[in-house]
């Protein structure tokens, strides 16, 4: 499958929605938040998941990480998830946003565990979660053997996506100011674009993730003696 979607935060300023939907968007990632300033959540999280709630658009979310330890990577993790995960249900995965020159420079070793501390202490609290970078940083930042087990949100903006892991790549951002496959612009605006290459909707409304509850199924009955 490959569904086209955008992800969108502040920059966008007020982003409609349902005029993006009519231009042929069939899903939305937002920004909830980030640590390249303080913790915070983005000024546009609130309007910006309710809108995509009221248009019927799966709506994901991601945090722009500055963690450069395990612990940090547990505030960050703990602050996302107090700010903006509970009590909201999002059917595309819960992302770390990891490009921040700091983190990249922390070699591979120690920016690979930062990453799964985040990841697991989302895990546990019941999240689908994912990991966005680029071809370059998953290769020559991260053991990325060790970070198989995470669906991956590419970006790479060009007119096909080099990484190698096809099992892995769930998402491709393709383009965003320089978009060399469509118009940089949907209703307008600049904006990131995606493609989806798996059905997260399903995947984790039956595993209860992400704030669903798990779909029941019902155990057959023992046939009646005749």
């Amino acid at each position: 499958m490959r569904k086209f979607g955008i992800d969108i935060s502040r920059w966008q300023g007020d982003f409609d929605l349902a005029k993006a939907k009519q231009e042929g968007v069939e899903f939305v990632i937002i920004k909830g938040g980030g640590a390249d300033d303080g913790y915070y959540t983005d000024r546009r999280f609130t309007i910006n998941y309710s809108r995509a709630k009221t248009n019927g658009l799966p709506v994901g979310v991601y945090w722009f990480s500055r963690a450069v330890d395990t612990a940090s990577a547990k505030k960050e993790a703990a602050f996302f998830y107090e700010n903006c995960l509970v009590g909201r249900k999002f059917e595309l995965p819960v992302y770390i946003d990891v490009e921040h020159k700091n983190m990249l420079s922390l070699g591979k070793t120690k920016l690979t565990s930062v990453i799964k501390t985040w990841c697991e202490y989302l895990e546990d609290k019941g999240y689908f979660v994912g990991i966005y970078s680029s071809p370059s940083a998953f290769r020559s930042s991260m053991d990325d053997a060790q970070l198989q087990s995470y669906t991956h949100w590419v970006a790479q903006w060009s007119r096909a996506c080099s990484y190698p892991y096809e099992n892995t790549l769930g998402m491709w951002q393709f383009g965003g100011e320089t978009n060399l496959i469509r118009s940089n612009r949907v209703t307008g605006k600049v904006v990131d674009q995606n493609y989806m290459y798996v059905d997260f909707p399903a995947l984790i409304k039956a595993a209860g993730r992400n704030g669903f509850t798990a779909e029941k199924t019902e155990t057959p009955k023992p046939a009646t003696p005749k």
